[in-house]
C-alpha cells in the first residue's frame, strides 16, 4: 500500500498509521510496516517527505480530473411543478443551467446514441432553415445539424421548415410523368392512337384515357412543348419490358 493510499484512507475515516523515514538515505534499513486498526497491512518503503503539503500535491498531480459532462436537452421543473424542456446549442453543463434557473429542479437528458448521417435532402432543408433564420455562427450551425441525428428532432425540423415555407427552397428531382394532353397520340375524339395501333400492351384498341392524370406510359409521344424528345418506350424501358412480357405470357 502506497503513502497516497494511506492518506486517502485517513481522509475517508478508515484510520491508518504509517511510520515514515524523514530523511532519505541510501543505507539499508529495516522495512517499516503500516498498521490498520491494529493489524499489519504491508511494508512501506523508505521515502523522504518534506512536509504533508508535498504529499497532497503529489496526490493531486496523479489524480485525473473527471471530464465535465455537457448536455443539449434539459427538463426543468419549476417550484409550482410546471415542467418544460430546454434545448441548448452549443451544449451546456448542468451547473450552467442551474445558474440560469436557480429555484428549479433540472434534469439533463443524455444525447441519443449516434445515428446515421443526414440524407442530402434533409441536410439541404436544415441549411435552408438556418439561412432563413440568418444564423451564420459556424458552431451553432454545426451543433444544429448534429442534433438532427435524433429522429424526433429531425421530424420537428421538417415540420418547422414546411410551416415556414422554407421547404420550397429545396430542389426536388424533376417529375418524369406526363398527361395524355401532352401526348401526340391523343386523338381529337379522346382515344389513344397508340392503343388503336396495338402499341400499348394490355389495353383495348378503343381506349379513352384520363387526359389530365400524370402517368408513365410506354406509348407516350412527346408533344411540341416537351424538351425531352424520347418516346415512352425509351424513357421507361423497364416498364415497357414488363408490360410486354405480361401481355405475351401464356394464360
Amino acid at each position: 500500500m502506497s503513502i497516497a493510499d494511506l492518506i486517502r484512507k485517513t481522509r475517508a475515516g478508515d484510520f491508518a498509521t504509517a511510520t515514515v523515514a524523514t530523511v532519505a538515505t541510501h543505507s539499508p534499513q529495516k522495512p517499516v510496516y503500516a498498521t490498520q486498526q491494529g493489524r499489519t497491512v504491508a511494508p512501506v518503503a523508505d521515502v523522504a517527505v518534506a512536509n504533508p503539503r508535498n504529499a497532497e500535491n503529489a496526490i493531486a498531480a496523479n489524480d485525473d480530473p473527471e471530464p465535465v459532462k455537457i448536455y443539449r436537452l434539459f427538463v426543468i421543473t419549476r417550484p409550482n411543478s410546471e415542467q418544460f424542456s430546454l434545448s441548448r446549442t452549443p451544449p451546456a453543463t448542468l451547473a450552467e443551467i442551474q445558474a440560469d434557473y436557480p429555484d428549479c429542479r433540472i434534469e439533463p437528458i443524455p444525447d441519443p446514441p449516434p445515428a446515421a448521417a443526414l440524407a442530402d435532402d434533409d441536410k439541404a432543408l436544415a441549411l435552408a432553415l438556418l439561412d432563413h433564420w440568418q444564423e451564420d455562427d459556424p458552431d451553432t450551425r454545426r451543433g444544429w445539424l448534429d442534433g438532427l441525428r435524433d429522429p424526433e428532432r429531425l421530424a420537428g425540423m421538417r415540420a418547422m421548415a414546411h410551416a415556414l415555407g422554407v421547404a420550397v427552397a429545396v430542389t426536388l428531382p424533376p417529375d418524369d410523368r406526363r398527361t395524355c394532353r401532352q401526348c401526340r397520340n391523343l386523338s381529337r375524339n379522346g382515344r389513344c392512337q397508340a392503343a388503336e395501333a396495338g402499341r400499348l400492351p394490355l389495353t383495348g384498341t378503343r381506349y379513352e384515357p384520363d387526359q389530365n392524370a400524370l402517368q408513365r406510359c410506354v406509348g407516350y409521344a412527346p408533344g411540341a412543348d416537351d424538351p425531352d424528345r424520347r418516346p415512352g418506350k425509351e424513357r421507361f424501358p423497364g416498364l415497357h419490358a414488363r408490360l410486354w412480357a405480361t401481355a405475351r405470357a401464356p394464360r
